[in-house]
This record gives structure tokens, C-alpha cells and sequence, in this order.
């Protein structure tokens, strides 16, 4: 019969130190999201997209709707193109078919006037705060345009309405 011993004190030694690791996390993690909550995003926030010009202007109507600073907050389903999110002036995806202009035989990639189809709704939301049924959008929100580009808040326009 053979003396595992040595590794049976091996392995309790290494869960012990794995769980002394996650408790350190957990704890650090917990105090650091208390502290810096994402801030609820309302009508007016800057939104930015990887391939686009610049940030731009988030439309958000005020249609029974929590209000802050008589501003409308946004809400997860607010990313109806054109509407809540605004073309971000040329679009430089390599993807937009619209890119691709014909130079003769060639093809030649020239940016054109960006027409913004996210694809899915935003994503991280608030777990708690909800407006008209769907979480609220945070700061830390991000969608994907048909065109691969990430679409993110540049600024929330909030500063003092925060969510978990």
C-alpha cells in the first residue's frame, strides 16, 4: 500500500490558498463596487463608435420615463438606429459594403456616411433599476453595430444617479 499523505497535505494546502485568494478578491472587488457604482445614462449622453468619427448625441424620448434633471433616462431596448443612436458622421469599418468603391477592376476602400444597426440591446445593465420594464442603461453599457463595431457611452451626461 502506497503513503499518499504527501499529496493529501499537498492538495489542502493548495485549496487552502486558492480560497485564501478568492476571499482577498471578493472582498477588494465587493468595496471597490460600492464605491464606484456605473452612473444611469439619460438624454444627452455622449455614445461613440469604434469605426466612427466622433461621439455623438443619445436621443432618449420622454415617454413614461423615470426623468432626472428633467432629462429622460435610458433604458436597455433604447437602440433603435437613428432614433437613440445617431450616425457617428464616416464610418471606417472595412465590412460596410458601402465602403468599397470600384476603381476600375479594383476595389478601393473609401469611407462613407455612417448609418448605425446595432444588433443587439445594451449590455451590461442596472440589476435593480428598471424604466418602463427593462433595466437601465449604465455608463459601462456597450452594443455591436452590423458592421463590427462596438458602440459605447463616452459620457453618461449623469452625475449623480447611480445603479447597481
Amino acid at each position: 500500500m502506497r503513503d499518499f499523505s504527501f499529496f493529501t497535505s499537498l492538495q489542502f494546502k493548495s485549496c487552502s490558498l486558492i480560497f485564501k485568494l478568492f476571499r482577498i478578491h471578493s472582498t477588494s472587488s465587493s468595496r471597490l463596487n460600492l464605491q464606484n457604482m456605473p452612473k444611469c445614462v439619460h438624454l444627452g449622453a455622449k455614445l461613440k463608435c469604434s469605426f466612427g468619427a466622433g461621439p455623438k448625441d443619445m436621443v432618449v424620448l420622454p415617454i413614461a420615463m423615470a426623468m432626472n434633471a428633467n432629462k429622460p433616462l435610458a433604458a436597455q431596448m433604447d437602440f433603435i438606429p437613428m432614433l437613440n443612436v445617431p450616425a457617428f458622421g464616416q464610418c471606417k469599418s472595412p465590412l460596410n459594403p458601402m465602403n468599397w468603391k470600384m476603381a476600375g477592376p479594383v476595389p478601393v476602400f473609401v469611407p462613407s456616411s455612417c448609418i448605425p444597426i446595432p444588433i443587439m440591446p445594451w449590455s451590461p445593465v442596472a440589476k435593480k433599476l428598471k424604466l418602463r420594464g427593462f433595466p437601465a442603461m449604465l455608463a459601462t453599457s456597450k452594443t455591436m453595430c452590423i458592421w463590427m463595431g462596438s458602440i459605447t457611452v463616452d459620457k453618461p451626461g449623469v452625475t449623480n444617479v447611480e445603479a447597481k
